[in-house]
């Protein structure tokens, strides 16, 4: 059951229905939203309720366990216990039957029985929709009980509902533990204590965004540019090949935080309070940067889970750099277990290693050099001067004062991002390789993409644009004017969507991990 479907319209306004008019206890609410949830995720298959009641249970279960142990051992043997069941039920769904025909076609020429392969292929390549995300939340639980976050949750419904969540189910965000349940009583009892319950106006423009971005600009980009393209490389243009990849830049970017927006907002209408998980990350200067703003939930994941399992920062920059390594190395798997995705992490930490030692080192010649010419007082003083002293370059141009620094590690980190995703989008290193090799078809002649597309292109990067301090002050306007206004701009809103979206709605990228 995808969002922008009637079909989730209809679900939705029971649940809203039934959620603010008809149960107004806390335990009542609790069951609604639970009920709720495995009915939504039913409607994919009524099997993949049962996966996600195995794992609410086995997260639910080892909490219990850790919360009445009070000895180091037994609770660091029964958090690991979880931890490495929680990664061998991912593992097989997402990776059993690749790394088994790996295995076949590399070390036994395929001679291993078909009737096995097929058998393991049938429930290993049936993913379900949203394991990777109900997986994380529930190591999440075990996670922040073993680190003393949070007590374990008495009521084992709360649990479920917690992993089972409806609006965040299918693609995140992925809300902490520790934030889900501190947060709880008071979202279930938004209408008893508050005086607007809903941030109604919020949650309308939040759906809207995210039905802009996923109905219009990914698709746009999707069937104008990036299909066609990436279907038959060889034939196509040079030109048409960077177009292609910068729209699938923001092709992906609109899909995941498209859905991210509507998920947000689904969740607001019933009261519940989800982070932000993208903030114009096209526009970060550093990797680093762009793992603050992209997929920020997931990004926080690896940061308390992983990256400080491994020490983080704390233990020297060697140390430092195996961690950032790692963490990216695991966010390359967790996406999928294809070679291009293991290149993709690996790409992902390199860089961020590489980001971590130049600003060690940096740091450390300028101390070394401000040292240096403490014995000399007027030395000391030009040293620091010349710390202090802004170094940019601004150029004036048509009234604008243009930081050409700033610029070129925009435009540098634009280019990553891209090659990145070309990465990422492969399917295998040939996919890549193809790709490159037909950059050289600079004769070729254009027949593959339409001018059109710079259209859409151009509105996707408009997205990056305004600050959060723009975004506030329009939205402030925005709620000030009358409701038949804002009714009126719904309504023309769907009006046009209606005229210019295709005919059913693309899954999601994100669903596939």
């Amino acid at each position: 059951m995808l969002f922008p479907t009637l079909r989730f319209a209809l679900f939705f306004s029971v649940v809203f229905f039934l959620y603010w008019y008809v149960f107004r206890q806390k335990r009542q609410r609790i069951v609604l939203l639970t009920c709720a949830s495995y009915f939504f995720y039913a409607c994919w298959d009524w099997r993949f309720c049962l996966l996600l009641f195995g794992v609410s249970a086995l997260s639910g279960l080892t909490g219990y366990l850790l919360g009445i142990q009070k000895n180091y051992i037994p609770r660091t043997v029964t958090m690991i216990t979880g931890t490495v069941l929680h990664i061998l039920f991912l593992g097989f769904f997402k990776y059993f039957y690749e790394a088994v025909s790996f295995l076949n076609y590399t070390f036994f020429n395929g001679q291993l029985q078909a009737p096995l392969l097929l058998q393991l292929q049938s429930y290993s390549l049936l993913l379900p929709v949203g394991i990777s995300y109900y997986t994380f939340r529930s190591m999440s639980y075990i996670f922040d009980i073993y680190l003393c976050k949070m007590r374990p949750v008495k009521s084992f419904i709360e649990v479920l509902l917690y992993i089972s969540f409806f609006p965040q189910l299918a693609s995140g965000p992925i809300v902490q533990a520790e934030a889900f349940f501190a947060a709880l009583p008071d979202n279930l009892t938004q209408d008893a204590t508050a005086e607007r319950p809903i941030a109604f106006d919020r949650s309308v423009l939040l759906i809207l965004s995210g039905l802009y971005k996923k109905m219009v600009l990914a698709t746009f980009l999707s069937v104008l540019a990036v299909d066609p393209v990436f279907a038959n490389p060889a034939q196509c243009n040079t030109l048409e090949l960077l177009v292609a990849l910068v729209s699938y830049t923001f092709v992906i970017y609109c899909d995941f935080s498209g859905y991210s927006d509507m998920a947000i907002g689904i969740g607001l209408l019933l009261g519940f309070e989800a982070p932000q998980n993208f903030n114009r990350p096209y526009l970060s200067q550093s990797v680093s940067e762009f793992w603050r703003r992209w997929h920020i939930s997931f990004s926080s994941w690896l940061r308390d889970y992983v990256y400080f399992s491994f020490g983080g920062s704390r233990y020297g920059l060697v140390r430092t750099v195996i961690a950032l390594v790692g963490t990216m190395l695991i966010a390359g798997v967790w996406h999928g277990g294809s070679i291009p995705f293991v290149l993709w992490g690996l790409l992902q930490g390199l860089a961020c290693a590489a980001e971590r030692v130049a600003a060690v080192l940096g740091k450390e010649r300028r101390a070394a050099a401000i040292n240096t010419a403490a014995g000399n007082q007027e030395s000391l003083i030009a040293a620091t001067a010349v710390s202090d002293k802004p170094r940019c370059c601004i150029v004036r141009f048509a009234g604008w004062n243009i930081d050409l620094k700033r610029l070129l590690r925009l435009g540098g980190m634009f280019v990553f991002i891209n090659i990145s995703w070309l990465i990422f989008r492969s399917n295998t290193v040939r996919e890549i390789t193809l790709y490159l090799s037909s950059l050289k078809n600079i004769t070729q002649p254009f027949r593959t993409m339409h001018w059109f597309v710079l259209v859409p292109l151009a509105a996707a990067f408009l997205l990056q644009i305004p600050k959060e301090e723009t975004r506030r002050a329009y939205f402030a306007r925005y709620v000030r004017l009358p409701l038949a206004v804002k009714a009126a701009a719904v309504v023309l809103f769907f009006v046009g969507l209606n005229i210019v979206s295709t005919s059913g709605v693309a899954p999601f990228i994100y669903f596939g991990f």
